[in-house]
């Protein structure tokens, strides 16, 4: 996709600098300059934790406009105002704050699953890049067990919360796996 991703990054989560109105983002659908609040606010969150999930990136928004729970119809409603023009999306639904970030290999980010709700909230191409990056530092008689003990690991300093029976760790880096040996080959 494009050139080698650099060495892993410490995950960062971003943080509003104070809780917007409400208000703000109920206007957004019909006023332009509400619209746009809501589109700057999207963009910040981006700029620090891209990729990141299209549904994580709208429970952000709305957390920032002081909202804490986020039924079906708000999350519809912010979809819509913030289209698909804002930043870019791939086809796994995450967003990139831009299309130069998104056309080259992202690296992993340390301790990604003591940020995010689950294993499918980190981009399927950070995946690849962390199992590659275990591959390469592991024996190379390691089993595949063994490669997604470390990957976990490296994702999370909360040990007792993601096991490989965690819902979708194994399935995740299995295939990340897959990818990274099929790209090292």
């Amino acid at each position: 996709m494009g050139s080698a991703a650099p060495g892993p990054v410490d995950y960062r989560q971003w943080r509003p600098a104070g809780e917007l109105p409400a208000e703000i983002l109920d206007r957004a659908a019909q006023d332009g300059a509400a619209r746009a609040q809501v589109v700057e606010v999207a963009r910040s969150i981006c700029a620090v934790e891209s990729p990141i999930t299209r549904h994580r990136l709208i429970v952000k928004v709305c957390r920032a406009f002081g909202l804490s729970r986020i039924n079906a119809e708000r999350e519809a409603q912010v979809r819509n105002i913030l289209g698909e023009s804002f930043a870019y999306i791939d086809e796994h639904d995450f967003v990139w704050r831009s299309m130069d970030s998104m056309q080259v290999a992202p690296p992993y980010r340390r301790r990604a699953l003591d940020h995010v709700d689950s294993i499918e909230e980190i981009h399927p191409r950070e995946l690849v890049a962390l199992l590659a990056d275990v591959r390469a530092t592991s024996p190379e008689w390691s089993s595949p067990e063994e490669l997604y003990q470390r990957a976990l690991r490296r994702l999370s300093t909360r040990w007792w919360r993601w096991r490989l029976g965690s819902r979708g760790v194994l399935p995740a880096l299995g295939a990340a796996l897959r990818e990274a040996e099929r790209e090292q080959s």
